[in-house]
């Protein structure tokens, strides 16, 4: 079993609500399926974020302070998320390209 570490949230009722529905039907704890949602998405986010931010920037004294604000904190995201989508519209392109070499020279041949 993985070592785990007790943690408090503040979530607005709703999303509790529906967290309990979900756990529920599912018949699994609250934290299982909080941690399985979380997990494999906290770990992209975490390379890109180390991708695209230096450790000098995050230990800054200029480093934004920790916000409960919704609205900042969903801002964050739309921007660590358009990061994303640009370097994965890039990858895709240069792909694209690779690809239609590739079928190129096999014509060739």
């Amino acid at each position: 079993m993985a070592k785990t570490k007790r943690i408090s949230m503040t979530i607005p009722t709703e999303l509790s609500v529906q967290l309990d529905r979900l756990s529920t039907a599912l018949k699994v704890s609250r934290s299982s399926l909080i941690t399985e949602m979380l997990s494999e998405n906290v770990s992209t986010l975490i390379e890109v974020l180390n991708l695209s931010i230096s450790s000098a920037e995050v230990s800054s004294k200029d480093a934004p302070t920790l916000s409960r604000n919704p609205d900042k904190v969903r801002s964050y995201l739309d921007s660590l998320k358009s990061a994303i989508d640009s370097k994965k519209s890039l990858l895709d392109a240069e792909y694209t390209d690779l690809v239609s070499q590739l079928e190129g020279a096999r014509n060739d041949h």
